[in-house]
């Protein structure tokens, strides 16, 4: 709770604020060798530094160049990993495998042998870091790993709402009545919503609240209603409020997807659970699983299964857009009728066991689907392959799309 309450200082300046959490952070997470944070862009290749970049130590001016150029040019597939990633808590050597952990000890320089790294997406293409290093391998149990994951929720929230602060759309007092409110937050909903937000904001402060982090944890949301996260303002006579500021991360989408699908979205995509994203929105995890499925039935996937694994999937037609600023493969499934022909060839069940790996699913989910065993659906796959005369589930369906030509 302290981390988090540090997070929603929103006004201060860089440094100041990646202290109040680093602070906060280290003596949960220092494995003796010292703490860093800093905050970084998600570029297509680099993860270049915007901040400066602060320790629980005096940071050495030849770390802070070795870190600067690891960050400029990161090990293969680093990038790719942190930006699949909403929230991450692990250790390095297990998050990005040893060959990346080797690289980035031999590019950062030091004598640790393993590092702690936590990291929180903004949404918005940017990502703070709090990396501790260790002489020894690191492991982490995982109720403390899923403790973490919501927190850095909660921080990734407050810096997205660093870099677009404004003016409050309500505020309220301590005790939830609502002294100003206007736009969205004027309805009788919007003002019960964030009422009630308030109260359990305040409860979660209270020193029996605290000593149960999980339960505390539960009561701050980050974002009320999907809209708003709220921010302590003082007056110049000390006097305290909660200011409510509009805080969905931005995007466009082509999808006819609304911005808070597109932000679901981007998050499920990113790694986090459903129970993860209701926590960060302030939902149920009911509602979330209702937006995954709509999603899913928009963007014409089978499965919420194959919706996870959109980034994986070479075969379906594909084109770029800027999702928070970042760029994300949305997927389209393409048109999948099997040409008629076929059918005179190769039986129904083969014909629907192809469309079905079409989409990204594998023998394992097509079996579940079918009511089949993985053997008979791997068999099946591999007639319709030596029919087709093809050797790649990529290129299965441009070939059945056509028409079978004789002796093929």
């Amino acid at each position: 709770m302290d981390v988090v309450e540090a997070a929603y200082e929103v006004t201060s300046a860089d440094d100041r604020w990646l202290r109040g959490i680093l602070r906060a952070a280290a003596p949960d997470i220092d494995c003796g060798e010292g703490v860093s944070a800093f905050v970084c862009r998600i570029g297509d290749d680099a993860l270049p530094i915007e901040s400066p970049v602060v320790g629980t130590s005096a940071v050495a001016p030849a770390f802070l160049q070795s870190l600067q150029e690891h960050n400029a040019n990161p090990p293969a597939g680093a990038v790719d990993i942190i930006r699949g990633r909403v929230v991450w808590f692990a250790p390095v050597s297990e998050g990005l495998g040893a060959r990346i952990s080797r690289d980035m000890r031999r590019q950062v320089g030091g004598a640790f042998f393993d590092s702690l790294g936590a990291l929180a997406q903004d949404g918005e293409g940017h990502v703070l870091q709090l990396v501790a290093t260790s002489r020894s391998l690191i492991q982490v149990h995982p109720k403390t790993a899923a403790a973490w994951r919501r927190v850095l929720l909660h921080v990734g929230t407050a810096l997205r709402l660093r870099r677009r602060l404004g003016a409050p759309e309500a505020i309220l007092r301590p005790s939830g009545v609502v002294e100003d409110a206007r736009a969205d937050a004027k309805t009788a909903d919007a003002r019960a919503r964030l009422k009630e937000a308030v109260l359990r904001m305040e409860r979660s402060r209270t020193t029996r609240v605290r000593q149960n982090p999980e339960d505390a944890l539960s009561l701050w949301q980050g974002l009320v209603a999907g809209r708003w996260s709220l921010v302590d303002q003082f007056e110049s006579d000390g006097r305290r409020y909660i200011a409510a500021h509009e805080n969905v991360p931005r995007s466009e989408d082509p999808r006819a997807l609304s911005s808070v699908e597109q932000s679901y979205l981007v998050y499920y995509l990113r790694g986090a659970s459903t129970e993860e994203i209701a926590f960060a929105f302030g939902k149920s995890p009911a509602t979330i699983g209702k937006a995954l499925s709509s999603i899913t039935r928009r963007l014409r996937l089978p499965s919420r299964v194959a919706l996870r694994r959109m980034g994986e999937i070479e075969l379906l037609d594909r084109f770029r857009v800027d999702l928070q600023s970042t760029p994300v493969d949305v997927l389209v499934v393409g048109e999948t009728t099997i040409h008629p022909s076929w059918r005179a060839v190769l039986s129904s069940a083969c014909l629907e066991v192809a469309e079905l790996a079409s989409t990204g699913l594998t023998d394992g989910e097509i079996a579940v689907r079918r009511g089949r065993s993985i053997r008979t659906v791997s068999n099946q796959l591999a007639r319709v392959f030596r029919t087709a005369g093809v050797t790649r589930r990529q290129d299965l369906m441009k070939v059945l799309r056509a028409p079978h030509r004789v002796g093929l």
